[in-house]
């Protein structure tokens, strides 16, 4: 059986979590388009995300601007899960 999945806003102890957690997403997906080095992905504010967590875990951000999700970053062990 999985976890429960809670979906929360960031705590700011978690920025720096949080932007390694999508840097490595975005490097997955994105390699292929860029240079050898990282891909930006902008500031380290994380400040206003949405998390899903999963155990103690973060397995996902989400950004959102209005009623609107801007960003979704999903850990490729949890993509699929539901």
């Amino acid at each position: 059986m999985s976890a429960e999945l809670i979906i929360r806003l960031a705590r700011p102890s978690e920025n720096d979590s949080i932007h390694s957690l999508v840097q490595v997403i975005a490097d997955e997906t994105f390699a292929d388009l860029f240079a050898p080095s990282q891909v930006p992905i902008g500031e380290a504010n994380w400040f206003s995300t949405w998390l899903a967590i999963s155990g103690e875990e973060i397995v996902g951000v989400i950004m959102t601007r209005e009623e609107w999700v801007s960003d979704l970053w999903v850990r490729r062990d949890s993509r699929g899960t539901g």
